[in-house]
């Protein structure tokens, strides 16, 4: 903590701390961040059913022209209630609080008090200054204010005759040893009354959960720092597995077209078994046909003898046919084409797919359109 001096006094302003709304200069709250989980605990447990009250405990230091409050305890006060015009703090309730102030908070003030609030407890701004008159009426002494619905603390403090609103405060991080200290004697308090009773049995639960939201904060940040290393480590892989590829891409083309060549062999072979099976079982039947007929006489059959000028003429159409050129086709693509897959089709060999390429105006071969029309060589 950084020091500061003026007429023998000391103020030690924490370093690790957490802002919370706007400061004011001539006015600082600080407050231990055990102590607000501590009460933040107690209420959202208990706040529901009846207004939850705690002594806050510190110490007020001066600096120049600010005044400085440093909030570093706070004990439950039990047997505060509430009527119609203020909250009731009775002889039993004080003379627990001060035992537990002897016992582990030695050397702190009273510096104020913190109640929650809802609607069913009902406590209205009328109630909180007048019990804070009554028992704070020193203008260093604040009253926090806690709003169940809202989720909200605030802090308010005395000027000029009113309760007036504390724009910010600071949260600071210590070990702070004795509030610690205080929580994990609660297991140790003796049922003399049916609320300290209650007390016992709950105390001891909600100071493990704050240990435990202190240590989840540590397990985040750690995780935090091993998903950070993680994702770069990941990155370096994406990009090593994308430099792998770019240079992989004409293997990849050559791959591509070595496969479709050994399918289509492979469709061409069994085509071929289907033929030939064909045609062994045609000529198995051609045979038993002939040998039916050589058993049985046949009519004779006089050969007719086509004009020559029939022969002439399917000469001529069939020389027409070879002669003329070779008309272009026209290929709309399917679902699932490439043109390897369209090239070995029509030609029977992926040496046409530059040509088509051409003829169509493609520029990437492995960018083609389902429906989309093709003209081929």
């Amino acid at each position: 903590m950084q020091k500061m001096q003026e007429k023998n006094e000391v103020v030690k302003i924490p370093k690790n701390v957490r802002q919370m709304g706007d400061i004011n200069e001539s006015y600082k709250i600080y407050m231990e961040d055990y102590v607000m989980t501590y009460i933040r605990q107690i209420v959202k447990r208990y706040g529901d059913r009846r207004e939850v009250v705690m002594i806050l405990l510190g110490q007020i230091s001066y600096y120049e022209d600010s005044s400085y409050l440093f909030i570093s305890g706070a004990v439950e006060f039990y047997g505060a209630f509430s009527d119609r015009e203020q909250i009731q703090f009775n002889k039993e309730g004080w003379e627990k609080v001060h035992k537990d102030m002897e016992r582990y908070f030695l050397g702190l003030d009273i510096v104020g008090w913190s109640v929650s609030k809802n609607e069913i407890t009902n406590i209205t701004p009328s109630i909180i200054k007048t019990t804070h008159i009554k028992y704070f009426s020193s203008k260093e002494k604040v009253v926090l204010e806690i709003e169940l619905e809202e989720e909200k603390e605030q802090f308010y403090k005395m000027e000029q005759g009113r309760l007036s609103l504390c724009s910010g405060y600071y949260i600071y991080y210590d070990k702070n040893e004795a509030m610690q200290g205080y929580m994990i004697s609660s297991l140790d308090i003796k049922k003399e009354k049916a609320e300290e009773s209650a007390v016992a049995d709950r105390v001891p639960a909600l100071f493990r959960e704050v240990i435990r939201e202190k240590k989840e904060e540590v397990h985040q940040h750690k995780l935090m720092t091993y998903l950070y290393g993680a994702s770069t480590f990941l990155l370096m892989i994406v990009f090593v597995i994308g430099i792998t590829m770019i240079n992989n891409y004409e293997k990849m083309n050559q791959m591509e077209e070595t496969l479709y060549y050994i399918s289509k062999n492979i469709e061409m072979a069994n085509k071929r078994n289907t033929i030939l099976e064909e045609e062994i079982k045609k000529a198995k039947e051609e045979n038993e046909e002939k040998e039916g007929k050589d058993k049985d006489p046949q009519p004779e059959i006089a050969e007719v003898t086509e004009p020559a000028g029939n022969i002439e003429m399917e000469e001529t159409l069939e020389t027409t046919a070879l002669t003329s050129p070779e008309t272009r086709r026209e290929y709309y693509v399917k679902e699932g084409d490439t043109l390897v897959s369209i090239s070995y089709e029509f030609y029977n060999s992926t040496d046409k797919i530059k040509e088509i390429c051409e003829l169509n105006g493609i520029t990437d071969r492995n960018k083609i359109i389902c429906g989309q029309k093709i003209i081929l060589p």
